[in-house]
C-alpha cells in the first residue's frame, strides 16, 4: 500500500481547513498561527541538520512540510477575501 501524493496531502489539508474556517473561525484562526510557525520550524531545522549531516529522508519530505505551511495560509488568504477581515470571535 502507498502513502498519499503530496498533491492529495495537501488538497486533504486544503478540505480540512475550509471545514475549520466554516465552522468555528476562531480556532482556525489559532490553526493558522500555531501550525505554520510549526512546520517552519521543523522546516528550517530540517534544512540545517541536512547541510550538518546528508540523511536518507526521501525530498518528498519538504514537499509535504511546505504543503503544511502553505494550506493554512491559503485557506485564510481566500475566506479572508471571501468574507472580508471580519471575524466572529472579535466582536
Amino acid at each position: 500500500m502507498r502513502g498519499l501524493s503530496v498533491l492529495e496531502s495537501f488538497m486533504l489539508q486544503l478540505v480540512f481547513y475550509i471545514i475549520v474556517w466554516i465552522l468555528d473561525d476562531y480556532v482556525a484562526s489559532m490553526l493558522l498561527i500555531i501550525i505554520p510557525v510549526i512546520a517552519t520550524a521543523i522546516l528550517f531545522l530540517s534544512f540545517i541538520f541536512e547541510l550538518i549531516e546528508p540523511s536518507k529522508i526521501p525530498k518528498t519530505y519538504y514537499s509535504y512540510i511546505l504543503s503544511t505551511i502553505l494550506a493554512p495560509v491559503i485557506v485564510a488568504a481566500i475566506y479572508f477575501y471571501m468574507n472580508g477581515v471580519q471575524m466572529d470571535w472579535l466582536k
